[in-house]
């Protein structure tokens, strides 16, 4: 029997918010589908084709839950955990549990037919779209079973068609959804999703694959977030399928007047700088890049009169800078710049002309970090196959090789991001959504690439290993992967550094059992520095700014707390990814703007900042198009808009607002900081740096 040899490529793909390029078959998914559900009925699971059927078996099982089918009775998580790790330990043992898993699929659910929207085995770049679903045929509608205890209970076998959903629609409106229906309603959505695709092609926009994802990933983790996802969905639907018209934008608040004390500043004699202080808006005063002419002049500022240490500043919703009137400027051209930007299209790697390519910006910029990640990155499983527009082993890595080069000729240090996985089966604490493996007989392979990745890039000196690992490994798998890494970079290069994952979900406590799995293998060391949460704005179940801010804050000290408890303290702590859109596809969310996304990376990179994070790594400065297959949120998260998504290709207002708060912080290395949060409607910060230069930067406490 023939392997899908990359089944591995299958789940790469899926995963990676940045996309990987792996090698793939010549083989739909629903032809692999069917191929291998014929093989399980005619021969038992074997140490030869195992790999594949557990990747199959999770595929179908996916396709069955979009469209619309609650699969958790044939396949429960419980179930699906037990096969994956039975299959590491006991594989004669999982051999039986395959086929079981596999019959029982059939009997229940075998004469439903598969459909899909995007086929996600053609190859990179771009991964499967595993959202909005078909809707099922009209002869045969899927049968979901609902979860005991919601309020709706219709017979244990429930078929969705107009009548039922329209009964569901009624109940969201009357109650809010929660973890006794939310998985109930979470299959009616997806069903409704699919159906208005036919009719109403804007209903893409508004339930796109990436909300999917996030909602079958906290059905396993976090239902209570699951439901808020699906009563807003739900709820904007609704709007769509009534005809209502968007919500018109909130007007920028009032300009309202505060006092801010910035007390004296005399030491022995010399003139006070502080008599006057110059005071800049951090956006510039346009409402989109478009309008702006050119950086010195984009910016409004002006100066007043300290008087007995109080200056009256006008606060808008623009943050501003707070500093001394002087004529003196820094020079000062820091290494250790908290400010990174990642490039990961494989359009970078094909074309050092391309328009999405940080290096063709970081000079303007005045940026000297650079991080390579997703198609860009170290990829094990392209060094080992190849993949498309990729050759295998040195090929592949002289590629790389020029790449991290050219950027290097630049000026900028590189990051780069190893990606250790091979694919395994789906992930049970990400909904089922994928998860990659790492295991002993990786090692040696894994270890040569390694070696010979560290040989052709001398001047590559910081190494992550992975990005979110928590939604892609199981921690031992990851904890293997990292120590390997640590050990084999190490040998080769004592200088290097390397650094964790980060992660997405901060309920989990994932990077403890990534520890408590190291301890294990008594290992001592196998990192240099740590990466925390991942800001995503909306992504994180439509918090406000505010409320994402405290949680940098709280999840910066709970990972120093870990890190101590561990024997790493003091170990320097980044956040890998972040980013804020500057719009949506979604005609019913009305809250985002140039303006917004420009004011919200100042805030964040200050935050951050002044918690004792050292880089912040902002996702894209490139809008994508369509990012992983469909409409997403990072389709507006660069600071540079693409024309495919609308207009021209033109540098947002975070472009330049970027530009400025490089040029603010470069003398600002490790300052001493004081939280400026007040009653007096301004939150932010004062920032003094080690050779007396002091800045504030403040917005309202309150949008």
């Amino acid at each position: 029997m023939r392997k899908i040899k990359p089944a591995l490529g299958i789940v790469l793909l899926m995963l990676m918010p940045l996309i990987l390029s792996v090698a793939l078959a010549q083989e739909d998914l629903l032809s692999a589908i069917k191929r291998v559900r014929q093989d399980a009925k005619n021969t038992p699971t074997n140490a030869a084709n195992m790999d594949e059927r557990l990747a199959i078996v999770f595929q179908w099982q996916r396709l069955l839950f979009e469209q619309g089918i609650d699969v958790s009775k044939a396949v429960t998580k419980e179930r699906a955990m037990k096969i994956d790790s039975t299959a590491k330990t006991t594989p004669k043992e999982a051999f039986k549990m395959i086929d079981k898993a596999y019959a029982d699929l059939e009997r229940n659910f075998g004469k439903v037919e598969l459909t899909m929207r995007h086929d996600p085995l053609p190859g990179p770049p771009q991964p499967p779209s595993q959202g909005v679903p078909y809707p099922p045929p009209a002869n045969q509608p899927p049968t979901v079973a609902p979860p005991m205890g919601g309020p709706h209970s219709p017979p244990t076998a429930t078929r969705f068609d107009a009548q039922t959903l329209k009964a569901v629609r009624a109940e969201v409106k009357a109650s809010p959804t929660t973890e006794q229906n939310v998985q109930y309603r979470a299959a009616a959505l997806q069903y409704w999703a699919g159906t208005l695709k036919t009719l109403n092609p804007e209903s893409q926009k508004i339930f796109p694959n990436e909300t999917s994802i996030l909602i079958r990933a906290y059905l396993h983790e976090d239902p209570k977030k699951a439901a808020l996802i699906v009563d807003r969905v739900f709820g904007d639907l609704e709007r769509l399928d009534s005809g209502a018209k968007p919500a018109t934008p909130k007007d920028d608040m009032a300009k309202k007047t505060v006092e801010l004390t910035v007390g004296t500043h005399i030491d022995k004699g010399v003139s006070d700088p502080w008599r006057k202080v110059k005071i800049t808006e951090a956006v510039p005063a346009s409402q989109s890049g478009r309008q702006v002419a050119g950086y010195s002049s984009a910016f409004k500022s002006y100066t007043a009169d300290v008087k007995n240490g109080v200056v009256e500043i006008d606060v808008t919703d623009t943050p501003l800078y707070v500093e001394p009137l002087s004529e003196a400027r820094c020079t000062a051209n820091p290494v250790e710049s908290p400010f990174v930007l990642i490039s990961p299209e494989i359009d970078v790697l094909l074309n050092r002309n391309s328009e999405k390519y940080v290096g063709k910006y970081s000079a303007e910029l005045g940026l000297k970090w650079i991080r390579f990640l997703g198609a860009t990155g170290l990829n094990f499983m392209v060094y080992k196959y190849g993949g498309k527009d990729f050759s295998s082993g040195g090929g592949y890595l002289g590629q790389i090789e020029a790449l991290y080069g050219d950027a290097v000729s630049k000026g900028l240090n590189v990051i780069a991001t190893i990606h250790p996985g091979t694919a395994s089966g789906p992930n049970p604490q990400a909904g089922g959504v994928g998860r990659l493996s790492f295991a002993e007989k990786d090692v040696k392979d894994y270890t040569d690439f390694l070696r010979t990745a560290v040989a052709k890039l001398p001047k590559v000196k910081y190494f992550f290993v992975e990005t979110e690992a928590d939604y892609k490994f199981d921690p031992k798998d990851y904890a293997l992967a990292l120590s390997t890494t640590y050990k084999t970079i190490k040998a080769a290069c004592p200088d290097c550094k390397i650094i964790t994952a980060g992660y997405v979900n901060p309920e989990r406590a994932y990077y403890k059992e990534v520890l408590d799995a190291l301890a294990l293998m008594k290992v001592d060391r196998a990192f240099d520095i740590y990466g925390m949460w991942h800001p995503f704005g909306t992504l994180n179940v439509y918090k406000g700014n505010d409320t994402e801010y405290e949680k940098i804050r709280s999840e910066f000290d709970k990972s120093t707390r870990l890190l101590k408890a561990y024997g790493y303290e003091g170990v320097p702590i980044w956040i890998g990814e972040t980013s804020y859109p500057s719009g949506s596809h979604n005609p019913y969310d009305t809250g985002f703007s140039e303006r917004k996304q420009a004011a919200g990376l100042v805030e964040r990179y200050t935050t951050a900042i002044a918690a004792g994070v050292k880089k912040i790594i902002w996702t894209n400065i490139y809008d994508h198009n369509k990012f992983a297959g469909d409409y997403s949120y990072y389709d507006y998260a660069g600071l540079i808009n693409n024309p495919k998504n609308a207009g021209a290709s033109y540098k947002k207002l975070s472009y330049y607002t970027y530009m400025m708060l490089i040029e603010k912080f470069k003398c600002l290395d490790s300052p001493t900081v004081t939280r400026m949060a007040s009653k007096k409607g301004i939150d932010g910060y004062k920032l003094e740096g080690k050779n007396g230069q002091t800045l504030y930067v403040l917005w309202p406490d309150a949008r």
